[in-house]
Protein backbone atom coordinates (compact mmCIF):
# COMPACT_ATOMS: atom_id res chain seq x y z
CA UNK A 1 0.00 0.00 0.00
CA UNK A 2 1.46 3.52 -0.38
CA UNK A 3 2.29 5.55 1.71
CA UNK A 4 -0.42 8.11 2.24
CA UNK A 5 0.39 10.67 5.31
CA UNK A 6 -0.40 13.91 5.26
CA UNK A 7 0.97 16.72 7.77
CA UNK A 8 0.68 20.34 8.57
CA UNK A 9 2.94 23.45 9.80
CA UNK A 10 1.87 26.51 10.65
CA UNK A 11 4.14 29.51 10.44
CA UNK A 12 2.91 33.30 11.20
CA UNK A 13 3.26 36.11 9.97
CA UNK A 14 3.16 40.03 10.35
CA UNK A 15 1.67 41.95 7.48
CA UNK A 16 4.50 43.30 5.85
CA UNK A 17 5.56 39.90 4.58
CA UNK A 18 2.77 39.05 2.45
CA UNK A 19 4.91 40.66 -0.22
CA UNK A 20 7.43 37.83 0.78
CA UNK A 21 4.57 35.39 0.73
CA UNK A 22 3.25 36.31 -3.01
CA UNK A 23 6.51 36.37 -4.87
CA UNK A 24 7.19 32.83 -3.16
CA UNK A 25 3.72 31.60 -3.72
CA UNK A 26 3.51 32.79 -7.28
CA UNK A 27 6.94 31.97 -8.41
CA UNK A 28 7.62 35.88 -8.59
CA UNK A 29 10.93 35.63 -6.68
CA UNK A 30 14.37 33.73 -7.93
CA UNK A 31 14.32 30.58 -6.35
CA UNK A 32 17.07 28.29 -6.65
CA UNK A 33 15.99 25.04 -5.29
CA UNK A 34 13.26 24.02 -7.88
CA UNK A 35 13.50 21.04 -10.17
CA UNK A 36 14.88 21.06 -13.46
CA UNK A 37 12.03 22.50 -16.24
CA UNK A 38 12.91 18.62 -17.63
CA UNK A 39 12.14 16.95 -14.24
CA UNK A 40 8.41 18.57 -13.36
CA UNK A 41 5.64 16.61 -14.61
CA UNK A 42 2.59 18.62 -13.39
CA UNK A 43 1.76 21.93 -13.17
CA UNK A 44 1.51 24.62 -9.89
CA UNK A 45 -2.10 25.74 -8.84
CA UNK A 46 -2.89 28.60 -7.62
CA UNK A 47 -6.59 29.98 -6.28
CA UNK A 48 -7.56 33.45 -4.16
CA UNK A 49 -10.59 33.61 -1.55
CA UNK A 50 -12.41 37.20 -2.12
CA UNK A 51 -14.42 37.87 1.28
CA UNK A 52 -16.80 35.98 0.76
CA UNK A 53 -15.11 33.00 0.45
CA UNK A 54 -15.52 32.85 -2.99
CA UNK A 55 -12.78 31.47 -5.67
CA UNK A 56 -11.50 34.43 -8.04
CA UNK A 57 -10.60 33.20 -11.17
CA UNK A 58 -7.25 34.13 -12.07
CA UNK A 59 -6.46 31.60 -14.67
CA UNK A 60 -5.30 34.21 -17.29
CA UNK A 61 -3.60 36.66 -15.28
CA UNK A 62 -0.22 36.60 -14.96
CA UNK A 63 2.09 36.29 -11.85
CA UNK A 64 2.31 39.95 -10.86
CA UNK A 65 -1.54 40.33 -11.74
CA UNK A 66 -2.21 37.08 -9.31
CA UNK A 67 0.20 38.89 -7.02
CA UNK A 68 -1.84 42.39 -7.48
CA UNK A 69 -4.99 40.65 -7.10
CA UNK A 70 -3.70 38.86 -3.76
CA UNK A 71 -2.69 41.53 -1.85
CA UNK A 72 -5.94 44.06 -2.82
CA UNK A 73 -8.25 41.31 -1.01
CA UNK A 74 -5.99 41.35 2.04
CA UNK A 75 -6.36 45.10 1.95
CA UNK A 76 -10.10 44.95 1.81
CA UNK A 77 -9.91 42.44 4.74
CA UNK A 78 -7.60 45.14 6.94
CA UNK A 79 -10.02 47.86 6.19
CA UNK A 80 -12.70 45.78 7.19
CA UNK A 81 -10.96 44.77 10.28
CA UNK A 82 -10.13 48.52 10.63
CA UNK A 83 -14.23 49.39 10.65
CA UNK A 84 -14.99 46.57 12.99
CA UNK A 85 -12.20 48.33 15.39
CA UNK A 86 -13.76 51.79 14.76
CA UNK A 87 -17.29 50.68 15.77
CA UNK A 88 -16.06 49.07 18.71
CA UNK A 89 -14.22 51.69 19.73
CA UNK A 90 -10.69 49.31 20.12
CA UNK A 91 -7.95 51.42 18.56
CA UNK A 92 -4.68 48.63 18.97
CA UNK A 93 -1.37 50.07 20.67
CA UNK A 94 1.62 50.36 18.33
CA UNK A 95 2.50 47.09 19.76
CA UNK A 96 -0.70 45.35 18.66
CA UNK A 97 -0.38 46.70 15.63
CA UNK A 98 2.52 44.99 15.10
CA UNK A 99 0.64 41.81 15.87
CA UNK A 100 0.62 38.38 13.44
CA UNK A 101 -2.03 39.28 11.23
CA UNK A 102 -1.27 36.54 8.65
CA UNK A 103 -1.45 32.66 9.10
CA UNK A 104 0.57 30.28 7.07
CA UNK A 105 -0.24 26.41 6.65
CA UNK A 106 2.59 24.45 4.56
CA UNK A 107 0.28 21.25 4.24
CA UNK A 108 2.89 18.10 3.05
CA UNK A 109 1.43 14.65 1.02
CA UNK A 110 3.47 11.77 1.02
CA UNK A 111 4.95 11.31 -2.80
CA UNK A 112 3.90 8.02 -3.55
CA UNK A 113 0.11 8.71 -2.75
CA UNK A 114 -0.10 12.39 -4.59
CA UNK A 115 1.83 10.92 -7.06
CA UNK A 116 -1.13 8.08 -7.58
CA UNK A 117 -3.24 10.42 -7.66
CA UNK A 118 -1.67 12.90 -10.46
CA UNK A 119 -1.28 10.10 -12.69
CA UNK A 120 -5.01 9.35 -12.40
CA UNK A 121 -5.41 12.99 -13.33
CA UNK A 122 -6.99 13.60 -9.70
CA UNK A 123 -7.02 17.36 -8.60
CA UNK A 124 -5.34 17.80 -5.56
CA UNK A 125 -6.08 21.11 -4.98
CA UNK A 126 -9.76 19.95 -4.25
CA UNK A 127 -8.25 18.33 -0.82
CA UNK A 128 -6.12 21.43 -0.16
CA UNK A 129 -9.41 23.71 -0.94
CA UNK A 130 -11.61 21.91 1.81
CA UNK A 131 -8.84 22.35 4.21
CA UNK A 132 -9.19 26.01 3.82
CA UNK A 133 -12.79 25.96 4.47
CA UNK A 134 -12.82 23.85 7.28
CA UNK A 135 -10.29 26.08 8.75
CA UNK A 136 -12.78 28.55 8.36
CA UNK A 137 -15.17 26.80 9.65
CA UNK A 138 -13.88 25.38 12.63
CA UNK A 139 -11.19 28.05 13.96
CA UNK A 140 -12.50 31.48 12.22
CA UNK A 141 -9.94 31.43 10.16
CA UNK A 142 -10.56 33.90 6.77
CA UNK A 143 -8.73 32.04 3.67
CA UNK A 144 -6.99 34.16 1.01
CA UNK A 145 -5.36 31.99 -0.89
CA UNK A 146 -4.12 28.16 -2.34
CA UNK A 147 -0.73 27.62 -4.06
CA UNK A 148 -0.30 24.04 -4.58
CA UNK A 149 3.64 23.34 -5.77
CA UNK A 150 4.49 20.73 -7.79
CA UNK A 151 7.83 22.05 -8.64
CA UNK A 152 10.31 21.15 -5.70
CA UNK A 153 12.51 18.40 -4.90
CA UNK A 154 15.49 17.01 -5.74
CA UNK A 155 17.03 14.71 -9.00
CA UNK A 156 19.01 12.01 -6.73
CA UNK A 157 20.32 10.78 -10.45
CA UNK A 158 19.50 11.41 -14.23
CA UNK A 159 16.66 8.59 -13.70
CA UNK A 160 15.32 9.28 -10.34
CA UNK A 161 13.45 12.04 -8.85
CA UNK A 162 12.32 12.84 -5.12
CA UNK A 163 9.05 15.56 -5.07
CA UNK A 164 8.48 17.50 -2.46
CA UNK A 165 4.42 17.96 -3.03
CA UNK A 166 2.98 20.45 -0.56
CA UNK A 167 0.71 23.65 -0.48
CA UNK A 168 1.07 26.72 1.07
CA UNK A 169 -2.68 28.02 2.83
CA UNK A 170 -2.45 31.95 3.62
CA UNK A 171 -5.31 32.68 5.65
CA UNK A 172 -6.17 35.89 7.94
CA UNK A 173 -5.97 35.89 11.48
CA UNK A 174 -9.55 37.28 12.39
CA UNK A 175 -12.33 35.70 12.68
CA UNK A 176 -15.07 38.39 11.56
CA UNK A 177 -18.52 36.18 12.67
CA UNK A 178 -17.06 36.46 16.35
CA UNK A 179 -15.28 39.84 15.46
CA UNK A 180 -11.88 38.78 17.08
CA UNK A 181 -8.41 37.35 16.50
CA UNK A 182 -7.89 33.49 16.66
CA UNK A 183 -4.35 32.32 17.32
CA UNK A 184 -4.14 34.29 20.86
CA UNK A 185 -7.02 31.93 21.93
CA UNK A 186 -5.41 28.85 20.20
CA UNK A 187 -4.42 26.03 22.92
CA UNK A 188 -2.15 23.16 22.25
CA UNK A 189 -4.79 20.89 21.84
CA UNK A 190 -6.57 22.76 18.42
CA UNK A 191 -3.04 22.36 17.15
CA UNK A 192 -2.70 18.87 17.23
CA UNK A 193 -6.90 18.99 16.10
CA UNK A 194 -5.75 20.89 12.96
CA UNK A 195 -4.01 17.72 11.66
CA UNK A 196 -6.62 15.70 11.89
CA UNK A 197 -8.81 17.89 10.49
CA UNK A 198 -6.39 18.23 7.21
CA UNK A 199 -6.82 14.37 7.17
CA UNK A 200 -10.60 14.34 7.79
CA UNK A 201 -10.96 17.33 4.87
CA UNK A 202 -9.18 15.05 2.11
CA UNK A 203 -11.28 12.46 2.67
CA UNK A 204 -14.53 14.61 2.43
CA UNK A 205 -12.95 14.68 -1.26
CA UNK A 206 -12.33 11.26 -1.73
CA UNK A 207 -8.53 12.17 -1.41
CA UNK A 208 -7.09 9.16 1.04
CA UNK A 209 -4.38 10.65 3.14
CA UNK A 210 -4.08 9.84 6.98
CA UNK A 211 -2.05 12.23 9.82
CA UNK A 212 1.01 10.55 10.87
CA UNK A 213 2.47 9.56 13.51
CA UNK A 214 6.25 11.88 14.64
CA UNK A 215 8.31 9.46 13.93
CA UNK A 216 6.73 8.59 10.27
CA UNK A 217 6.30 12.72 9.22
CA UNK A 218 9.76 13.37 10.13
CA UNK A 219 10.91 11.22 7.62
CA UNK A 220 8.57 12.78 5.26
CA UNK A 221 10.20 14.44 1.92
CA UNK A 222 8.64 17.43 2.69
CA UNK A 223 10.20 18.61 5.65
CA UNK A 224 9.12 22.05 6.72
CA UNK A 225 11.31 22.91 9.86
CA UNK A 226 15.29 22.68 11.32
CA UNK A 227 14.20 21.20 14.52
CA UNK A 228 13.13 18.05 12.91
CA UNK A 229 16.35 17.75 10.90
CA UNK A 230 18.60 18.11 14.25
CA UNK A 231 17.11 16.27 16.32
CA UNK A 232 17.07 13.07 14.20
CA UNK A 233 20.39 13.67 12.55
CA UNK A 234 22.13 11.70 15.32
CA UNK A 235 19.55 9.05 15.63
CA UNK A 236 19.14 8.39 11.80
CA UNK A 237 22.88 9.32 10.04
CA UNK A 238 22.21 5.59 8.24
CA UNK A 239 19.43 7.46 6.17
CA UNK A 240 20.93 9.56 3.65
CA UNK A 241 17.95 10.75 2.01
CA UNK A 242 16.69 12.48 4.68
CA UNK A 243 19.58 13.85 5.08
CA UNK A 244 20.09 15.43 1.83
CA UNK A 245 16.51 16.02 2.10
CA UNK A 246 16.55 18.03 4.99
CA UNK A 247 19.48 20.24 4.06
CA UNK A 248 18.17 21.46 1.04
CA UNK A 249 15.04 22.26 3.32
CA UNK A 250 17.34 24.43 5.57
CA UNK A 251 19.22 25.72 2.60
CA UNK A 252 15.96 27.19 1.10
CA UNK A 253 14.98 29.16 4.75
CA UNK A 254 18.25 30.60 4.62
CA UNK A 255 17.90 31.61 1.17
CA UNK A 256 14.35 33.26 2.29
CA UNK A 257 15.77 34.81 5.38
CA UNK A 258 18.74 36.33 3.24
CA UNK A 259 16.20 37.69 1.21
CA UNK A 260 14.06 39.08 3.96
CA UNK A 261 17.21 40.80 5.84
CA UNK A 262 18.42 42.61 2.22
CA UNK A 263 15.14 43.63 1.35
CA UNK A 264 14.78 45.26 5.37
CA UNK A 265 18.54 46.59 4.27
CA UNK A 266 17.64 48.49 1.53
CA UNK A 267 14.69 50.04 3.23
CA UNK A 268 17.10 51.55 5.92
CA UNK A 269 19.49 53.12 3.44
CA UNK A 270 16.19 54.56 1.61
CA UNK A 271 15.05 56.20 5.06
CA UNK A 272 18.42 57.42 5.82
CA UNK A 273 19.04 58.63 1.99
CA UNK A 274 15.28 60.41 2.47
CA UNK A 275 16.43 62.21 5.01
CA UNK A 276 19.66 63.51 4.06
CA UNK A 277 17.88 64.65 0.96
CA UNK A 278 15.13 66.79 2.42
CA UNK A 279 16.91 68.25 5.32
CA UNK A 280 19.65 70.80 4.76
CA UNK A 281 20.55 71.15 8.45
CA UNK A 282 20.14 67.93 11.32
CA UNK A 283 18.42 68.28 14.40
CA UNK A 284 19.87 66.41 17.11
CA UNK A 285 16.95 63.97 16.77
CA UNK A 286 17.23 63.76 13.10
CA UNK A 287 21.27 62.96 14.09
CA UNK A 288 20.02 60.13 16.62
CA UNK A 289 17.52 58.40 14.46
CA UNK A 290 20.47 58.41 11.67
CA UNK A 291 22.61 56.74 14.07
CA UNK A 292 20.58 54.27 15.13
CA UNK A 293 19.85 53.36 11.63
CA UNK A 294 23.37 53.34 11.06
CA UNK A 295 23.89 50.59 14.05
CA UNK A 296 21.12 48.70 12.56
CA UNK A 297 22.47 48.60 8.42
CA UNK A 298 26.12 47.28 10.16
CA UNK A 299 24.12 44.69 12.59
CA UNK A 300 21.97 43.19 9.15
CA UNK A 301 25.12 43.33 7.13
CA UNK A 302 26.92 41.18 9.68
CA UNK A 303 24.08 38.43 9.61
CA UNK A 304 23.67 38.37 6.10
CA UNK A 305 27.75 37.75 5.89
CA UNK A 306 26.75 35.06 8.17
CA UNK A 307 24.09 33.40 6.70
CA UNK A 308 25.71 33.56 3.26
CA UNK A 309 28.26 31.53 4.89
CA UNK A 310 25.93 29.15 6.51
CA UNK A 311 24.52 28.59 3.27
CA UNK A 312 27.78 27.78 1.50
CA UNK A 313 28.30 25.40 3.88
CA UNK A 314 25.00 23.46 3.00
CA UNK A 315 25.89 23.93 -0.74
CA UNK A 316 29.12 22.54 -0.17
CA UNK A 317 27.77 19.67 1.65
CA UNK A 318 25.24 18.67 -1.08
CA UNK A 319 27.57 19.25 -3.89
CA UNK A 320 29.34 16.27 -2.56
CA UNK A 321 28.68 12.83 -4.76
CA UNK A 322 29.95 10.02 -2.54
CA UNK A 323 27.73 8.98 0.06
CA UNK A 324 30.83 8.70 1.88
CA UNK A 325 31.06 11.69 2.07
CA UNK A 326 27.93 12.59 2.19
CA UNK A 327 27.79 10.69 5.58
CA UNK A 328 31.35 11.72 6.82
CA UNK A 329 30.24 15.90 6.15
CA UNK A 330 26.84 15.07 8.01
CA UNK A 331 28.77 14.18 11.43
CA UNK A 332 30.69 16.85 10.86
CA UNK A 333 27.94 19.48 10.57
CA UNK A 334 26.56 19.60 14.30
CA UNK A 335 28.19 22.81 15.10
CA UNK A 336 26.84 24.14 12.18
CA UNK A 337 23.08 22.81 12.77
CA UNK A 338 23.43 24.41 16.30
CA UNK A 339 23.84 27.67 14.52
CA UNK A 340 20.44 27.71 12.79
CA UNK A 341 18.32 29.41 15.83
CA UNK A 342 20.78 32.46 14.91
CA UNK A 343 19.20 33.50 11.88
CA UNK A 344 15.67 31.92 12.98
CA UNK A 345 15.22 34.93 15.31
CA UNK A 346 14.73 36.40 11.81
CA UNK A 347 11.33 34.56 11.39
CA UNK A 348 8.92 36.49 13.06
CA UNK A 349 6.91 33.77 14.83
CA UNK A 350 6.65 30.01 13.92
CA UNK A 351 4.67 27.07 15.40
CA UNK A 352 4.89 23.23 14.97
CA UNK A 353 1.81 21.34 14.80
CA UNK A 354 1.72 19.20 17.57
CA UNK A 355 0.87 15.56 16.14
Amino acid sequence: MARNYISANAKYYKSEHIDRIARHNFRIAKIDYLLPEESIKYQNKNLIFDKNMQEISINNLDKNSQEIVLKSNYLELLNLRENIYNKQKYYPSKKNLKSNDLVEFVVALSEEQALNYLKNGRDLMDGFKQYAKDLKEQFGFTPLQVSLHLDEGYSKDKTHTKYNVHAHIVLFNYDFDKQKSILRNLRKKDFQNMQTLAENSFKKVDLDFIRGKQKEIIGKDHLERNELIIAKQSKELNNLQIKVNGFIQIDKELSEQIADKTKLLDELKATRKEIYDTNETLSEEQKQILDELGDEQKGLRAEIKKLREQRKEIKDILSLKSEKELLEKFLESKDLLNEFNDFRNGVDSIKNIEL
